[in-house]
């Protein structure tokens, strides 16, 4: 997801944009431009696990800012007022958050809400396996597929774990061995992977050295030998077909004899 973002416009078509970028960092913050805002999301923050994680750090950074949401949007439109006491993010559009659910939609005509005005949604947004070809040929399409997994206790099964009782205790450590069996197939598949690419690294290896050493024989040739060998071996090809053309000549001329007899 790092580099990935989406945006939220204005219900009621205004200059209002509403931006939200992931990126690598280990923190998040969010931005005030005008009555415009921007969240910036860090990926690599510990508390983030798994889609819910994210929705409610966009939502705690957005309630966190309303107060100077309400102050600005009342000093640029004084007849403005949150009549319904929404988590605002303009004067038109608000957010709700349901697990690793988001919802923004519109409070132009208050509730009811009008099915689909300014909304935008977003279910799970962490993605948790993505695979990458690796070109490793200089032929086309001679691939490795690496299938690469986000591992947390997320994906692991290991997101909410409970001991309070007996049974859930047992059933706790089910899922502890569960993840601990699914890690080390994981990891046996990626040094398999490893081992793959680093002897296909050494084949590229010893190809390159080949093509540098070949080259180097060409580039370090002696010219005017190569060329008195060149020119010997002409002569001799010409000299071979001058033999074999008088051998057939002397043949054509016993044959005529005989015929002559």
């Amino acid at each position: 997801m790092i580099g990935k973002q989406f945006f939220v416009t204005c219900s009621q078509n205004c200059s209002q944009t509403f931006t939200f970028r992931f990126t690598d960092q280990q923190t998040s913050g969010i931005t005030l431009n005008g009555d415009s805002l921007s969240v910036e999301i860090g990926i690599k923050d510990t508390a983030i696990n798994a889609g819910s994680d994210i929705v409610t750090k966009i939502y705690d950074l957005i309630v966190s800012k309303q107060a100077d949401f309400i102050n600005t949007l009342q000093n640029t439109r004084p007849n403005w007022t949150n009549h319904y006491n929404d988590t605002i993010i303009g004067h038109a559009n608000a957010v709700a958050a349901n697990g690793a659910n988001i919802t923004f939609y519109s409070i132009f005509d208050g509730p009811p809400y009008a099915p689909g005005m300014g909304e935008v949604r977003a279910t799970d947004l962490l993605q948790t396996e993505e695979t990458f070809l690796l070109q490793v040929n200089d032929n086309p399409y001679q691939e490795i597929a690496l299938n690469l997994k986000t591992i947390n206790t997320a994906t692991l099964g290991l997101g909410s774990l409970d001991v309070t009782s007996f049974e859930k205790a047992g059933k706790t450590i089910d899922s502890i061995h569960l993840a601990i069996e699914n890690l080390s197939s994981y990891r046996s598949y990626l040094g398999a992977m490893q081992n793959r690419l680093e002897k296909t690294m050494s084949n590229v290896d010893n190809a390159s050295e080949n093509i540098q050493r070949s080259e180097s024989l060409l580039r370090d040739a002696d010219l005017a030998d190569e060329t008195v060998h060149f020119s010997r071996n002409k002569i001799l090809e010409q000299f071979g077909q001058a033999m074999l053309a008088h051998t057939n000549q002397n043949s054509d001329r016993v044959l005529h004899l005989l015929e002559s007899i």
